[in-house]
């Protein structure tokens, strides 16, 4: 009876023997062991003479090393892909956890501007590195923008105010605390610089206008605030005025005296001072009374 060895396809050599390259396992074979179907012994590859076989044997053997390596790559290659699989799921998780950092850490500064960024809490709280990297990403960018709308805001009040003096302040609508703080500081501080300059030039036109005008002038200069001009134009022109009166009577009352004492009668001694229109008749009353008060004692 012919055994199962012999009965497995395959062309022989001139002994009946040939070496098993297809199926080997399903024959009770190891691959590329040599063996006969005439009752002889068989042997491995190794360890037996290599016989003669034909191309039938060289091809099986081709396949059979080619399906091997075809099978070593596909291996590989899944292995290659489960591998990048888990790298992009990794980096899926990492750039979900950045993003929810990034977010979070954005809107607590934005919501707390003057509150600093705390790495240590982060730490207590267990957050991994990649949310860790994106909360101070995103802390610092509303920190950038927190500063430029504070600039920007600051900037508009200031302008408002510089061109239009007298425009009283009005508070932006729909915006956020940090921009109508700004928006105020600008305000104030063009406010402040203005009601300078308009004291500086109501104090410079009331010094000349209190010697030389009998009345107060009304117009306004350009670029001033007009109620501050006004209340500080009004008090400077009240001193100058006043100051120039007491300078005039004081020359007044002086002229008189020497008049009375050196009797002349012929007349009346001018003031040594330049004087002006409105301050001619204020020298001519106080010299009349000073004559009058003094040859009376």
């Amino acid at each position: 009876m012919i055994t199962a060895c012999q009965a497995h396809p395959g062309r022989t050599d001139g002994s009946g023997c040939h070496t098993c390259r297809t199926n080997c396992e399903k024959w009770g074979l190891s691959y590329g062991e040599y063996h006969c179907h005439n009752g002889g012994g068989s042997s491995s590859g190794s360890q037996a003479t290599t016989p003669a076989y034909d191309a039938q044997d060289e091809q099986a053997r081709i396949a059979e090393e080619a399906r091997i390596a075809e099978q070593k790559r596909q291996e590989e290659e899944a292995k290659h892909q489960e591998e990048l699989r888990l790298a992009e799921e990794k980096r899926i998780q990492e750039q979900k956890e950045y993003d929810q950092g990034y977010q979070e850490g954005f809107d607590y500064k934005w919501k707390n501007i003057h509150d600093d960024l705390s790495i240590e809490q982060l730490k207590e709280d267990q957050k991994s590195a990649k949310y860790q990297e994106g909360y101070e990403k995103g802390f610092a960018e509303a920190q950038k923008q927190l500063n430029e709308e504070k600039e920007k805001a600051y900037q508009f009040g200031y302008d408002q105010k510089k061109n239009d003096p007298n425009l009283s302040f009005q508070e932006p609508a729909d915006q956020s605390e940090n921009y109508k703080k700004a928006f105020r500081s600008g305000y104030d501080t063009a406010e402040k610089e203005l009601t300078a300059f308009t004291q500086k030039v109501a104090k410079e036109h009331a010094s000349h206008d209190g010697i030389h005008l009998d009345h107060l002038d009304e117009n306004f200069p350009d670029g001033v605030i007009h109620a501050t001009y006004t209340q500080a134009y009004q008090t400077a022109y009240q001193e100058a005025e006043a100051d120039y009166f007491e300078k005039i009577a004081n020359e007044a009352r002086q002229n008189a005296q020497e008049k009375v004492w050196n009797q002349d009668q012929q007349s009346d001694p001018q003031s040594k001072q330049a004087i002006s229109e409105k301050g001619k008749a204020k020298y001519q009353t106080q010299f009349a009374a000073s004559v009058q008060e003094i040859e009376k004692n």
